[in-house]
């Protein structure tokens, strides 16, 4: 549209200029008739050529077109056709790139100068003269004008890239954001679960036993005293339990925690509290070794839910916690119980155990063999051992 546009206004600027220029020549009618035949050549051979393309050696044929008709004119300079090279080189300005305007507006100056040339060759005076620099000047300042333009419009289209780009990546950005927002949020809700079920789960397990046991001890008429104490202890448990509760809602309980301490903590509670016999082995060199705070996060947990099913699911009041490590610089655990059944099957419990010890590169493995249910677990500690 812009190109249509600008071919009628050159169109009826270059035929005004050019009906003026036949006013002042009074030219005989074969030279007008000549002047009119060149002059229509000249505006049709710019209508092919913006109906050819943008190529920069096609203006030259407009320059030799206008050069022809220039000098068929009885002036050594006529004005008003010399103006019309301005339109030419306007033009050119226009519709090309930056590093085509040398190569076309230049060729057409060195054509639009070739009259003032001659002009100072046969007169050589102060008003040719400055007729000749103000025309090269006035060339000049629109080259430069025109290179400054499209400077502009070249910055103008990179800034315009640039913050295309940017808002690509700013919205992918979001995108990372918000997906990895969600991942998060759904990893902590998961840690919330497991915790809930693997702190809660442990201490409510213990609030039935103790609660079933003041039971059988007021079925089998045992003194107040001994069921006042049952009781209490059941009444502490709740506690702990609402207690664990909280810290798991609010994230409270991401304390740093020594498993190993931690370990013989809740065996010798569960030895007071439930009169579960935990019997605990603990290899010395284990002793001796430093775990992350996720390490002893993950492994007082996993160990701890494995107590717990053993608390459930036991023949007797009892298991054994072995803590070791093997050949190939594995940390090893392993607990067993005595069942009445060989029939087990996952659970919630054991998939937590599994995706905590899958998180840092470990494994575990539950089976019933000789009536013993046997939790054996496994995590690599990255050449920590000490040789």
């Amino acid at each position: 549209m812009l190109r249509k546009l600008l071919n009628f206004i050159k169109i009826v600027l270059s035929m005004l200029l050019f009906f003026i220029s036949l006013q002042y020549e009074q030219a005989s009618p074969e030279r007008t008739t000549l002047l009119i035949v060149l002059f229509t050549l000249f505006l049709g051979w710019g209508l092919i050529r913006a109906r050819l393309g943008s190529f920069f050696w096609l203006f030259y044929i407009d320059a030799i077109l206008l050069l022809l008709l220039d000098y068929q004119s009885r002036f050594v300079v006529n004005y008003f056709i010399h103006s019309i090279y301005f339109l030419l080189i306007i033009e050119a300005g226009i519709v090309l790139r930056r590093k085509y305007l040398n190569r076309t507006i230049i060729p057409i100056m060195i054509v639009a100068l070739s009259k003032y040339i001659y002009l100072l060759y046969f007169q050589l005076n102060a008003r040719s003269l400055s007729e000749a620099l103000f025309h090269l000047f006035a060339l000049l300042f629109m080259l430069s004008l025109f290179h400054y333009v499209q400077l502009q419009k070249e910055a103008q289209a990179k800034h315009e890239l640039l913050y295309k780009e940017l808002l690509s990546t700013h919205r992918q950005l979001k995108s990372y954001m918000e997906e990895a927002e969600q991942v998060t949020v759904l990893r902590e809700r998961n840690r919330i679960g497991r915790e809930i079920h693997d702190s809660v789960g442990h201490e409510l397990t213990a609030l039935i036993m103790q609660l079933e046991m003041s039971l059988l001890s007021m079925k089998h008429s045992k003194t107040t005293a001994e069921v006042e104490t049952l009781v209490l202890k059941a009444r502490d448990t709740a506690r702990s339990c609402l207690s664990e509760t909280r810290n798991a809602v609010y994230t409270l309980n991401d304390e740093h925690v020594q498993f190993l301490e931690a370990i013989k903590t809740l065996v010798h509670k569960l030895k007071h509290d439930q009169r579960f016999e935990a019997e605990l082995s603990i290899d010395s060199e284990v002793e001796e070794l430093n775990f992350s705070e996720e390490e002893n996060k993950t492994l007082y947990r996993v160990i701890q839910e494995a107590l717990t099913n053993a608390m459930r699911h036991s023949a007797t009041k009892g298991a054994s916690i072995s803590i070791q490590l093997d050949q190939r610089g594995c940390l090893v655990f392993i607990i067993k119980n005595s069942v009445v059944t060989n029939h087990w099957k996952d659970g919630f419990g054991i998939s937590n155990m599994k995706s905590r010890l899958d998180s840092l590169g470990g494994s575990i493995t539950v089976m019933i063999q000789d009536r013993e249910f046997i939790t054996r677990g496994e995590l690599p500690l990255a050449g920590r051992i000490k040789e």
